[in-house]
């Protein structure tokens, strides 16, 4: 039984909040490289001392009386402790750098890296950055959005934003917003050192409050409210690390209750209860373990009960009956481990049963039978292993055989018909095309003499037909497309009236799939 909140909280779930999302991590492959550059500047690293030296004997050997000397010395030693400068700075702007460590057995040549975004600190982003991957892809930017504040932004690969942080200098503390492929709004809300924490709210992609909820380090804990289009509660749970626990209530539209639920560890468990909006009970169900354990019951709008079923552990065990708005049986069935076995029954509202269907491990297997209103005999069939065993056979209402029907899966491919007293009355070919009519029909006279021929040409509809009278003479022919014309109306008129006298003759209309003469 999935309900509103299943889907919802799932989605949220999985598109929120992944610890190993992926976007904006390749930035430290870039900061490997700059690693890996900084043994350009181990020669400025070793000589520090030596150059400082250096400097200072500059000085010292300059005569105090060449002012113009000293000058140009002086500009020399400017730039060098400039040159030096300027190597430390980037030396720790290398050693910053590599606060996004490779993770182990990285596969090599891979352009996306994961990187600890913990360590992720506002003003060295501003500082050092922005980052880019091997492909020159920008993943990470900052800028100074107030005093005291720093926008961290991340990067998709095609250069869009996909997260925004307004985090203080020190630390990321402060609010995320989320962002779609086209800078929509998905999700907004507190977070403490990176990590989602306070009430949540999620949108759609038109912008519409879907869902609020409450994080804690990260994950959904606490109360959840889901959010149908129009802005109305159709949802209330409660969460614990990303799971719902406890009860669960959802809305209809009108905002009455309609459904009770309860959850541990995200799957329903005890008793479950739903309503229509006008209160009456629609059904009742118990859940053990996330599965249907029990009776389970639904009913109409009017209150009148619809269908009950046991389950045990999530599987139809024992009877299952249906009724109609007015309380009269309509099917009863036995279930074996969530599969049909034993007999289905079907009735009409008049009680009297209108099929009865053996079955076996889930199979049709056995002798079936359908019935009239009356109680005679309509229809029988043997099935095998869920295969038909023989021709569907069609009944007078004495019971005897009119037709013999032969199928090739659920395709009726032709047979032959009966008069009441076991003698052939015909034959028919398959049914073809979209109207529902067998192709070919021939009846003969009880001694065996042709009684007419009828055939329809499938894709055209042409319909060629030839009768005879008892005495072998021919009563007419019919040769027409789909309707019949001026000029052959009374040929189908003979045609109709032979067709009448037959079914009076047996005591039987023909079925409409029999029923080939034109309207």
């Amino acid at each position: 039984m999935k309900t509103l909140s299943d889907s919802s909280t799932d989605h949220l779930m999985k598109t929120h909040f992944n610890p190993n999302h992926r976007h904006g991590s390749q930035q430290s492959l870039m900061s490997r490289d700059l690693f890996r550059t900084s043994s350009l500047f181990q020669f400025q690293d070793l000589s520090w001392v030596l150059m400082r030296r250096l400097c200072l004997l500059l000085i010292l050997l300059l005569p105090p009386s060449r002012a113009c000397a000293q000058s140009e010395v002086g500009l020399i030693i400017n730039a060098v402790l400039q040159g030096l400068q300027t190597a430390e700075a980037i030396r720790r702007s290398v050693d910053q750098a590599n606060q996004f460590p490779n993770p182990p057995n990285q596969p090599s040549g891979d352009p996306i890296w994961n990187y600890d975004e913990a360590s992720l600190i506002p003003s060295q982003v501003l500082r050092t950055g922005p980052y880019r991957n091997v492909q020159g892809q920008l993943t990470l930017s900052a800028r100074q959005s107030k005093i005291r504040e720093i926008e961290l932004l991340f990067y998709r690969s095609d250069g869009s934003i996909y997260r925004r942080e307004l985090c203080q200098t020190d630390r990321r503390d402060g609010r995320r917003i989320d962002l779609d492929e086209k800078g929509r709004k998905t999700a907004e809300g507190p977070i403490r050192s990176g990590l989602p924490e306070g009430d949540w709210a999620f949108y759609s992609a038109d912008g519409k409050l879907k869902a609020e909820t409450r994080m804690v380090a990260g994950q959904m804990t606490g109360p959840q409210v889901l959010f149908g289009e129009d802005g109305k509660t159709r949802a209330s749970n409660t969460l614990l690390e990303g799971k719902r626990e406890g009860p669960s209530t959802l809305f209809h539209s009108d905002g009455s209750v309609s459904d009770n639920l309860s959850y541990s560890g995200d799957k329903l468990i005890g008793s479950a209860t739903g309503w229509w909006p006008d209160g009456l009970p629609r059904y009742t169900a118990f859940w053990k373990n996330g599965q249907l354990d029990g009776l389970s019951i639904e009913n109409f709008p009017s209150g009148m009960k619809k269908s009950e079923t046991f389950y045990h552990l999530g599987k139809k065990e024992g009877i299952a009956r249906s009724w109609d708005e007015k309380g009269r049986l309509l099917t009863e069935e036995n279930w074996k481990e969530d599969q049909l076995n034993g007999t289905v029954s079907e009735f009409y509202p008049e009680r009297s049963p209108r099929s009865i269907t053996p079955y076996l491990a889930g199979k049709k297997n056995g002798r079936y039978q359908s019935y009239n209103p009356d109680g005679t005999l309509a229809t029988s069939g043997e099935f095998q292993n869920g295969k038909l065993d023989g021709p569907i056979t069609l009944h007078y209402s004495s019971g005897a055989p009119f037709a013999e029907c032969h199928y090739q899966g659920d395709q009726l491919t032709g047979g032959r018909l009966l008069y009441p007293d076991g003698k052939v009355l015909g034959h028919f070919g398959p049914i073809l095309g979209s109207e529902g009519k067998v192709s070919s029909l021939l009846f003969q006279y009880p001694d065996g003499k042709p009684l007419s021929s009828a055939r329809i040409e499938t894709g055209t509809g042409k319909i060629d037909w030839q009768g005879w009278r008892a005495d072998g003479s021919t009563l007419g022919t019919v040769t027409l497309a789909r309707s019949p014309t001026t000029s052959n109306s009374d040929e189908v008129h003979l045609w109709a009236e032979q067709q009448a006298t037959l079914e009076q003759q047996i005591g039987l209309a023909l079925p409409p799939e029999f029923d080939l003469v034109p309207k």
